[in-house]
C-alpha cells in the first residue's frame, strides 16, 4: 500500500476512523504518537487523568514527553508564578 491520506482512509481504500500510514493502524492508546490523527501524546491507555486524556492531548496542568508518553504534574505554584506560592492552587 503506498502513503495515503492518514485521516481518511484504510487500506482497501474505504474510509474510516482509524489513521493508517504504510499499512499501520494508529490510534490513541498504541503507545505511539501520531500527529496525523491529532495525537499530542501517547501513553499506551486510553485512561484520562494521568497526564495523557482518553483522546490522547495533553492534559491541562501537566507535561508529557517520549513514547510511550511519561507525564508529569506540572506544579503551577513553582513555574514561572513570579513568587506567588502562598496564593496559587496546583490544578491537578
Amino acid at each position: 500500500m503506498d502513503e495515503l491520506d492518514p485521516y481518511t482512509y484504510s487500506g482497501d481504500g474505504s474510509q474510516t476512523g482509524v489513521a493508517y500510514w504504510n499499512d499501520v493502524a494508529h490510534i490513541c492508546g498504541d503507545s505511539v504518537i501520531f500527529t496525523g490523527n491529532g495525537e499530542e501524546c501517547d501513553d499506551g491507555d486510553t485512561a484520562s487523568g494521568d497526564g495523557c486524556s482518553a483522546t490522547c492531548q495533553i492534559e491541562s496542568g501537566w507535561s508529557c514527553t517520549g513514547e510511550p508518553s511519561d507525564c508529569s504534574d506540572d506544579n503551577e505554584c513553582l513555574v514561572g508564578n513570579g513568587g506567588c506560592e502562598d496564593t496559587c492552587t496546583n490544578l491537578t
